[in-house]
């Protein structure tokens, strides 16, 4: 790996400042609990206090400084408190001047949306890699080469980690970057100072709105990433409603960044730039289309499950023409992409039920999920799958109808209840079940996952949703360990009852 830049004394890092203590740093951070000996401590106002109350902890770690610019308090004649006036939106500046800065001539692709990010991130990546352009992920599932990502623990970092990461990306050689931005990232300003190539939208649904307010605000923030300074190109989904919202302020002149579409239909209109599917078939080994561009076309064939992974490859093949490459070798390079970690991921149980693990845990997420595999189904589908605590209870009743009403069995069940007690989470899940599903109530969530496993049979398909990726479950508000695709993939290795 290639060396971190050296230490920058802090009159170089801060060069209109007089009067500051005749230190180096090597690093900037918010977080107190992970900083450095010799790092400067970014001290900001939160939601809910002042970075200052951490600055303490930060200099018994072996901060050299904390930077800070607002109302506080701090102890009187210490030096190394530094006032640094508009440091808040000063830190992308502070952040490429002692990290570095991702290259101009480098893709930076940001991607959007309520479901999708996380597969269409991957698979871009992966396609730019088969491409001859080695390309990263930043995102939900950490930072790195597919494959060998290093976690983060949050879907978008903040503004410091962020710059931190793409400048370290860049130093190790790699050539572009898919980054996920998440809402909260958008309307935190997590992403300022950035230039992306080409902006992209997956879908809009309902998530997030115990920290918006409401759907609109939800969406205001998504289309902050559209009016960024730089793009060169959005890519927008016209089977969404917000995606047609976009293209309608921002595809209808002659200037601004180019605008490419698709979607699962043709669209009138769309011209040149509009991707779809033509001949979509759910096989036993995935999906099969034909994607169409203009008057090209191609055959795709991947081995994924669920008919919305053709429209994520829809969005990746349109990012592809997007950054300039030719039809012909963008379709040839959706071959070699592959699942995603707890992303629909498919253990394949011997003389027995397929479990599928997915990260689903909005109500349209869900939907999506259990449309998608239903013409994979000979028997029976199955869901097993709960609701956040600390989260929007308002989707509780919602997931549990769109469960009840696709589903033939339903098991709720706990997912991070966190503060919340997990019977009334599950209980607000049962009260929206009112389909046709057989329904059963399981807290614990290991025993509801192989209760499901173990009843179902050959040709059933059991959706295990919610979680995904995870490996620890919150309750209580401790941090248990718990992977739904370690369970999955042990019942899925066990031999079904009786050939034991």
């Amino acid at each position: 790996m290639t060396p971190p830049p050296s230490p920058m004394p802090l009159r170089r890092l801060l060069p209109d400042r007089d009067g500051l203590p005749d230190v180096a740093v090597h690093d900037l951070s918010q977080r107190s609990q992970v900083l450095s000996p010799g790092s400067a401590f970014v001290a900001l106002r939160g939601t809910r206090a002042h970075g200052l109350a951490w600055a303490p902890e930060a200099l018994e770690r072996g901060a050299a400084v904390v930077l800070w610019d607002e109302d506080g308090t701090i102890p009187a004649g210490d030096p190394r408190y530094v006032r640094v006036p508009g440091l808040r939106r000063r830190l992308p500046e502070l952040a490429e001047r002692l990290f570095g800065a991702w290259p101009a001539d480098r893709p930076l692709v940001a991607i959007t949306g309520t479901d999708g990010k996380t597969s269409v991130s991957h698979q871009v990546a992966v396609a730019l890699s088969g491409l001859g352009l080695r390309c990263a992920v930043i995102g939900t599932l950490g930072v790195g080469a597919p494959g060998a990502l290093a976690p983060t623990g949050l879907t978008t970092p903040d503004v410091l980690d962020l710059h931190r990461h793409l400048a370290r990306l860049a130093r190790e050689g790699f050539a572009a970057v898919a980054l996920e931005a998440s809402s909260h990232a958008l309307e935190q300003q997590r992403l300022d100072g950035l230039r992306p190539t080409v902006a992209v939208l997956t879908q809009l649904g309902r998530d997030h709105l115990d920290y918006h307010g409401s759907l609109a605000a939800y969406a205001d923030a998504k289309a902050r990433l559209f009016r960024m300074p730089g793009l060169q190109a959005l890519v927008l989904n016209l089977d969404d409603a917000f995606g047609r919202r976009l293209y309608r302020e921002h595809c209808g002149g002659h200037r601004g960044p180019r605008c490419w579409t698709y979607g699962l239909r043709d669209a009138a209109g769309s011209g040149e730039r509009h991707v779809f599917a033509r001949d979509l078939r759910a096989t036993e080994n995935g999906l099969e289309f034909e994607a169409v561009i203009g008057a090209r076309h191609g055959r795709v064939a991947v081995p994924l499950f669920g008919g919305f992974q053709a429209s994520n490859l829809l969005a990746t093949l349109a990012t592809l023409l997007a950054l300039g490459h030719p039809a012909e070798r963008a379709l040839a390079a959706l071959g070699a992409i592959r699942g995603v970690p707890g992303r629909m991921e498919r253990f394949a149980r011997p003389d027995g039920p397929a479990l599928v693990v997915d990260y689903a845990h909005t109500p349209s997420a869900l939907e999506a999920a259990l449309n998608a595999l239903r013409p994979h189904v000979q028997g029976r589908l199955w869901t097993v799958f709960g609701c956040g605590g600390n989260r929007d209870p308002g989707k509780r009743p919602a997931m549990g109808q769109v469960a009840s009403r696709l589903a033939d069995v339903v098991v709720v069940t706990d997912d991070n209840p966190r503060d919340e007690p997990p019977e009334a989470i599950r209980r607000a899940v049962l009260d929206g079940c009112d389909g046709a599903a057989r329904v059963l109530e399981i807290g614990d969530r290991g025993t509801a996952i192989e209760a499901a496993a173990t009843e179902a049979g050959p040709g059933d398909v059991v959706l295990i949703a919610g979680k995904g990726h995870e490996t620890e479950q919150v309750i209580a508000g401790r941090a248990h360990p718990f992977s739904d695709r370690e369970l999955a993939a042990t019942l899925a290795a066990r031999a079904p009852e009786g050939n034991a």
